[in-house]
């Protein structure tokens, strides 16, 4: 019976060792598809906004390391001052509710660059209650840009535009006003 039990116990082994192949296979197929994304993947603990994971993305992005992520209130705290209170209340009562939510706001990066960031959130409950946050952040900035461009090419039309209407106006008044100088002139000859 000890050698059946032997080979029963070898083949165990090796089944266990090809599902652990298998896992380890699938979990790098998972984190390189992630990685692969162009935005930031995150999941952060709905109670107190710590993250438990960030994507390489974050780094690249941001500049910040993956572990300064997990530190507890670093979001917040790279969140621009004057975006910062607006967007966590919001988040935070959403996630309290366990509703998805989208955040756009403005994010100071290592470098002391402000990134603009459009974040899907959503809340993962369990027994009822929000447990986990998760997402991704992606880097609006470039379409900010344009938006500021943009608006700053229509005020400018709409100024030149003003100024037109001026002349249009002034060469009217100059108009009647030598055609009124022109009847004076032929009443004085």
């Amino acid at each position: 019976g000890s050698v059946i039990g032997s080979f029963a116990l070898v083949s165990d082994i090796s089944e266990l060792k090809q599902a652990e192949r298998v896992l380890k296979n699938e979990r790098t197929r998972f984190v390189n598809l992630v990685d692969s994304v162009d935005g930031i993947v995150w999941e952060a603990d709905a109670a107190t906004f710590t993250f438990t994971y960030v994507s390489k993305q974050a780094e690249r992005l941001l500049g910040y390391p993956a572990e300064a992520w997990h530190g507890e209130g670093f979001w917040r705290q790279h969140l621009h001052p004057e975006d910062r209170e607006r967007v966590y209340d919001q988040s935070l009562g959403c996630t309290a509710r366990g509703e998805e939510h989208e955040l756009e706001y403005r994010f100071l990066a290592e470098d002391g660059r402000v990134i603009w960031i459009q974040d899907y959130v959503t809340v993962v409950s369990e027994d009822g209650k929000p447990r986990w946050r998760r997402g991704i952040m992606v880097d609006i900035t470039a379409k900010k840009e344009e938006e500021k461009e943009r608006k700053r090419l229509e005020h400018q039309l709409r100024q030149a535009q003003r100024i037109e209407a001026v002349g249009r106006l002034a060469g009217g008044v100059a108009h009647d006003f030598n055609n009124k100088l022109s009847v004076i002139l032929g009443y004085a000859e």
